[in-house]
């Protein structure tokens, strides 16, 4: 498996546990794809590759590495409250900050729940990351973590949830767009205006086309999760218009 996934990334969090190990990234990459490594189908796209006492865990979908750990260390310290002020990228407010600490949990784990978890839309235009045992609460216009909650405590759209569509015709209502039509679908219904500006992307105006800015989608090469949920989020920044409430 791990010969399969050549030219894995990671994340500064987890680039210094591998640090604290001794290891670099192309020593993590060639644990990955060495024949003698244990290798456990854990989740969907994640994997667990064990030799010489170190553990890694990869994302096969995302080529990312989740975590460099010692394979018998105790679990991992949690991040003191200090500490965590800003992370990839994201600002924390102090009650985020607060609830990392109490929890116990790791900033791995919150950036992991902003990269790859599920995207539910939330009251006050902010969004929940739900992924493993966290909701990470963000405001995407802001790059800031709002709160860190345990795993479906946060408060999604209560009427969205779980709304179902007819087959064939996309995923649940407060969900991301399965794939670019279902995207350009929503949008539509939205009332939002949509032109195909070449077979190579679709043009998205809020009132009338060639007024303002529009939001610029491929038609092509975009149905992967995190390629829709940007352009989810980009409409809602742009427009004030939330796709996953259509």
């Amino acid at each position: 498996m791990g010969r399969f996934l050549s030219g894995l990334s990671w994340s500064q969090p987890v680039a210094a546990q591998a640090y604290e190990l001794g290891l670099s990234l192309p020593g993590v990459q060639a644990l990955v794809e060495s024949r003698d490594a244990v290798v456990e189908h854990t989740r969907l796209h994640q994997y667990v590759f064990s030799l010489d006492g170190v553990r890694v865990i990869v994302d096969s979908r995302a080529w990312q590495i989740l975590s460099v750990e010692a394979e018998h260390a105790p679990p991992r310290v949690r991040m003191r409250e200090p500490e965590v002020s800003s992370l990839g990228g994201w600002g924390f407010t102090d009650t985020a900050r607060e609830s990392i600490y109490r929890l116990g949990v790791t900033g791995g784990e919150v950036l992991e729940a902003i990269d790859f978890g599920e995207w539910l839309p939330a009251e006050q235009m902010r969004t929940i990351c739900r992924y493993g045992r966290v909701d990470v609460v963000v405001s995407e216009a802001t790059n800031v973590v709002i709160a860190v909650l345990p795993a479906g405590a946060g408060r999604t759209l209560s009427r969205l949830d779980s709304v179902p569509r007819a087959v064939g015709t996309g995923a649940p209502v407060g969900s991301v767009p399965q794939d670019v039509h279902d995207l350009i679908r929503r949008a539509r219904d939205a009332k939002l205006i949509v032109t195909q500006a070449s077979t190579n992307h679709y043009k998205i105006w809020q009132d009338q086309e060639g007024v303002g800015a529009p939001v610029v989608v491929p038609s092509t090469g975009s149905d992967n999760y995190r390629g829709l949920r940007n352009s989810v989020a980009e409409i809602r920044r742009r427009f004030g218009i939330d796709l996953r409430e259509y």
